[in-house]
């Protein structure tokens, strides 16, 4: 398993999308997969937040999490945030969110 940024494989975004949609949608007032694919866009960075990481194995995408700055306006000090995580429900069992803390915490601070 490896870490990459959805920036670099962008063929991927429709498939994040959907999980998404199928997640978190009927929460979303007038939501589409379409909303949650325009979305994504603001994510596709690697060298800047907001962006998201996936977790794959070969071609194989086992999950995405998402840095973003400012999440909720009752923490104003807290500035950075780890949302959006999804596993694919075929690996939710393996225990891949701590690599995925890790690896941010090395990005972030070197």
């Amino acid at each position: 398993m490896k870490f990459i940024f959805l920036a670099d494989k962008k063929e991927m975004k429709a498939k994040v999308a959907r999980w998404y949609f199928d997640e978190w949608g009927p929460l979303v007032k007038g939501a589409t997969v379409e909303s949650f694919d325009r979305k994504l866009d603001d994510y596709l960075n690697s060298n800047q937040i907001p962006l998201i990481v996936m977790a794959v194995d070969g071609e194989k995408v086992l999950g995405v999490a998402q840095l973003r700055c400012h999440e909720m306006s009752i923490y104003p000090d807290k500035e950075h945030w780890i949302g959006g995580v999804y596993v694919d429900s075929e690996f939710r069992a393996i225990m891949w969110r701590p690599h995925l803390f890790l690896k941010y915490k090395r990005w972030h601070y070197h």
